[in-house]
This record gives structure tokens, sequence and C-alpha cells, in this order.
């Protein structure tokens, strides 16, 4: 189905966009998935962008928090994750608990507000090779991100 797991190749870059829905465990699930990935070459990053988690309710907070942790855990565990993007407020807080928890891994990090920023973001730092994970709520519209990316690739 699109937009859960699906990928794409653009402009070399290897994108899997799983932007259709996200929840905690479908959100751990993802991100495991893909911190033991392994780029085709050594020298490629691994670009990793989450954005908010809707329709939690009163845990939005808790569980925003607990995917930074997670994340945490995963780099010091499974390999590493080169690039972490977040989109919206909520994602934000994943963000923020991932750099109170991993001083070490030298992950470069980085908050925006949405998908275009991020899909901007992208198009500067993604190079032929890389790998790019989209993760999120349907509502945050993720994909947007890699639309911005095929259209700064096209240039």
């Amino acid at each position: 189905m699109a937009q859960r797991g699906e990928r794409k190749s653009i402009a070399g870059i290897d994108v899997i966009i799983d932007c259709y829905n996200a929840n905690p465990s479908s959100m751990r699930a993802g991100l495991k998935t893909f911190a033991a990935m392994k780029p085709q070459t050594s020298d490629a990053k691994k670009i990793c962008v989450i954005g908010d988690m809707l329709e939690l309710g009163a845990i939005e907070s808790r569980e925003h928090i607990a995917v930074g942790n997670y994340l945490a855990e995963l780099m010091s565990s499974h390999g590493v994750i080169d690039v972490i993007i977040t989109v919206g407020a909520r994602a934000r807080l994943s963000a923020e608990a991932l750099k109170e928890s991993d001083s070490e891994s030298g992950v470069e990090i980085h908050s925006l507000d949405n998908a275009l920023d991020a899909g901007d973001l992208l198009a500067e730092i993604a190079t032929v090779g890389d790998v790019v994970y989209l993760k999120a709520s349907r509502g945050i519209a993720l994909e947007r991100a890699m639309l911005a990316l095929k259209a700064r690739s096209q240039v």
C-alpha cells in the first residue's frame, strides 16, 4: 500500500516512505528496522525524518519523549543514524529527549516545523547512495518532504 514502507529512488537516494500512519509501536518498529539497515556504501548517510504521532491524547508528550529515548537506545545498540530530522512540535520533544539521552553518538539533529522545510533540508544534505526514512502520522503529510526533495533534485 502507498506510503507504508514504500521505497523509491530519488536522484540516487533510497527513500523509504512510511508516513501513512504512526503510533508508538509502529514508530519503534520502523525505527528499529531502519537503524539496523546498512547503506550500500560505507560513506553513505542514514537520514531519519520523523514527524508527530497524532491522536494520542493525554499520552502524546510522554510517547514522543519515549521515542527520543528509544532512538538513543538504538544509536548505542544497532548502529548509526547520521542525521535525525523531526517535523512538528510533538516530534520536537523526541529530539530534545534524544539530545538529553545521547551525548556521545555525534548524530546531527534538526527540528523543523513542517514537511516542506524537511524536504528543503534533505535536498541540501542528502547525496547519492544515502538512505532516507520518513515516518509520521498521515496528518503531517510528510510525503511532501519527498516531493520537495524530488523537485530540488530536478533543478
